[in-house]
């Protein structure tokens, strides 16, 4: 379960990323910077990252 909670992190954090680099060539970085969606999805993909590298490691 933990393997699969950081692999789907990852990939989170991949793909806002891409969206964030996306959107801030349409309308600039801070712009796209603040978009909520866009922040909930980096902050969702650390925070499944840590989460489970955490677990993983204090096992």
């Amino acid at each position: 379960m933990e393997f699969t909670k950081l692999i789907l992190g990852i990939g989170f954090i991949l793909v806002f990323a891409w969206i964030l680099v996306r959107n801030s060539r349409r309308s600039g970085f801070l712009h796209s910077l603040f978009r909520i969606d866009t922040i909930l999805g980096l902050a969702a993909g650390v925070y499944l990252v840590c989460s489970s590298t955490y677990s993983l490691l204090a096992s």
